[in-house]
């Protein structure tokens, strides 16, 4: 697991057992420690403000939770079970649309799911064909992943359609 660095670089977030550590880097050590989780954090990002951190967590096999979390105190801010597919291989990923308001997280069974925040729902999920290490580009009308470790996949935000594939051999649009 990665740890996620806030926006500003002085807050580092990061899992031991089944805790988040908030670091502050330019302080005192320790920040804030999060509630215990389920299993240990799968993945994390901070929103684009630096105000809010997103979790992703396993509850078992099949399902996985996605918290949000004040990214000043520590307080629990909402929480979603997503069905997620959860292995030993830890192939997670949690990325917030500049906007903050949609989180993409995407599991180790190829599900991708997107998390409408500000509406407390799951919005939209589909599978993403294996793709994994989700990530929205700076323009927010993308969602990038890579397929089979060989292949960078876009996904339109709002068709959830893909829109472009690139391999090492060849792109197709």
């Amino acid at each position: 697991v990665r740890p996620a660095f806030s926006p500003d670089g002085h807050h580092l977030a990061v899992t031991g057992d089944r805790r988040v550590v908030l670091f502050e880097l330019n302080g005192p050590a320790t920040r804030s420690t999060l509630a215990a989780q389920e299993s240990p954090g799968r993945a994390f990002a901070y929103c684009p403000d630096g105000q809010t951190l997103a979790t992703v967590a396993a509850l078992d096999e099949d399902w996985g939770v996605v918290r949000l979390w004040d990214g000043v105190g520590g307080d629990l801010r909402g929480e979603w079970d997503v069905e997620a597919g959860f292995g030993p291989i830890t192939k997670t990923s949690v990325s917030f649309h500049l906007a903050g308001n949609t989180l993409a997280v995407g599991s180790e069974d190829g599900k991708l799911h997107l998390v409408d925040t500000e509406k407390s729902n799951v919005a939209v999920h589909f599978n993403s064909d294996t793709a994994e290490a989700f990530v929205h580009d700076p323009s927010g009308r993308t969602i990038w992943g890579v397929r089979d470790e060989r292949e960078i996949v876009g996904w339109d935000v709002q068709t959830v359609e893909e829109r472009s594939a690139w391999s090492n051999q060849m792109a197709k649009t």
